[in-house]
């Protein structure tokens, strides 16, 4: 079994946070809209924190494949 490289997984995961940020920043109004979904004011503070625990996990989980 090969060493994974904690640092890289780290910056994927945050790159992967970042990326789905900037990507819902930016479509997710019209995403919504389009759907018929209401749009909330703004999420709760808990939300993005788990969304970044969800993408670290997803890399670590894809390192050790």
């Amino acid at each position: 079994m090969s060493e994974i490289n904690y640092w890289a997984v780290a910056v994927a995961g945050v790159a992967g946070f970042l990326a789905a940020f900037a990507y819902y920043g930016v479509l997710g109004g019209r995403l919504a809209a389009a759907g018929g979904a209401a749009t909330a004011d703004s999420p709760p503070a808990w939300i993005p924190l788990f969304e970044l625990v969800k993408h670290l996990v997803l890399a670590i989980v894809l390192a050790g494949l």
